[in-house]
């Protein structure tokens, strides 16, 4: 079944753990092209086109995903990330991760990230203390894994709340 697009996803994701992103990209492409309608495959393909600086792509790839599936909060979040890290754009960074954080609020990643911005944005306009306080103890209660850089961002979000015996 040539045209089988999740085992194409799959033979992506294995190829792209092996190290040969360019394996992984004609297969996320062949699942894409199996099928059009699949948003996790527009989510991986435009995962790996980022890692690769091709943003625009990416960013189109993405899109379609989160227009095939609004509910789907990887892409948002990878949205999300691209939008931060990549275009500098803060503002729809933020709109990204609450998007996610409506759809699962225990979403450490997209907790953490949106409570950086908020205690941190250069733009003082998406300056938010409390707001920044309250996502960054959320994303601790929530979190299995290593505390410390999400202390670091609650103690950014205390900073920016003005509690700075906290």
């Amino acid at each position: 079944q040539p045209d089988f697009a999740e085992a194409h996803i799959n033979l992506g994701r294995a190829l792209a753990g092996k190290g040969d992103p360019a394996g992984a990209k004609a297969h996320f492409a062949k699942a894409v092209e199996a099928n059009p309608n699949y948003a996790e495959a527009h989510n991986s393909l435009a995962a790996l086109l980022a890692s690769e600086g091709a943003v625009e792509e990416a960013l189109a790839h993405w899109r379609k995903a989160i227009a095939l599936d609004p509910r789907y909060a990887e892409a948002r979040y990878n949205l999300g990330n691209l939008h931060y890290y990549v275009r500098a754009d803060a503002a729809r960074a933020l709109e990204e991760w609450r998007a996610v954080l409506r759809l699962e609020p225990d979403n450490v990643a997209a907790l953490s990230q949106a409570a950086w911005v908020l205690a941190t944005s250069t733009e003082s306009s998406l300056r938010n203390g409390s707001e920044a306080v309250a996502l960054a103890e959320r994303s601790l209660r929530f979190s299995a894994g290593d505390p410390a850089p999400l202390l670091s961002t609650l103690a950014a979000a205390y900073a920016e709340a003005g509690r700075f015996i906290d």
